[in-house]
């Protein structure tokens, strides 16, 4: 197990200076599990000792059934899919409803997305059919999934970039949101 710098990737040795915690498992020889990011932040008590406190999750990636997908992978396949910049924000949203989990895609743009800053009809059916198209085509378990029910298709919800969830005490984008019940 490391304890990771979030933005550098260097594995942290000090005391009191919070990461995100990775495994490697060598024991399994043909497939090796190589800095798996579990999920949780952490921080280490003794360093030396191996002692460390978890800080709580990380906002790396989701998991949506059998299905991991990384925050910074799908904002670039947003990108990617966006080339005029309509999209301002992207959040990750797990709901979990009929017993499967599912991915909701939170995009945010500029003004009312109906109808736009100017009034004019907005046709955000087309951006949203691509940028699945290209989420899908990185990630092809999700659709093997989906056809299995064993998860939801994936569904675009649009916003205003003044409804992304922030965090009340930052302020900043929070971009995992996990509305699953934690019972």
């Amino acid at each position: 197990m490391e304890i990771l710098d979030e933005h550098t990737g260097e594995p942290i040795t000090r005391d009191g200076v919070a990461g995100r915690i990775v495994v490697t498992d060598l024991r399994r020889r043909l497939m090796p599990v190589l800095r798996y990011p579990v999920g949780d932040r952490a921080e280490w008590t003794d360093a030396a000792a191996g002692h460390f406190r978890i800080l709580g999750r990380a906002e790396e990636g989701v998991r949506i059934g059998a299905v991991s997908l990384y925050t910074q992978d799908v904002h670039d396949l947003v990108r990617a899919a966006d080339p005029t910049g309509q999209v301002l924000g992207t959040q990750l949203v797990v709901r979990r409803w009929d017993g499967r989990d599912g991915l909701v895609l939170r995009l945010a743009v500029a003004g009312d997305p109906a109808t736009g800053d100017d009034g004019d009809a907005r046709d955000l059916g087309h951006l949203a059919a691509a940028i699945a198209k290209e989420i899908l085509a990185a990630r092809p378990m999700y659709a093997a999934e989906v056809d299995a029910a064993r998860i939801h298709p994936l569904a675009v919800e649009w916003v205003r970039h003044d409804e992304l969830v922030v965090n009340v005490r930052t302020g900043k984008l929070m971009r995992v949101i996990d509305e699953r019940p934690h019972s």
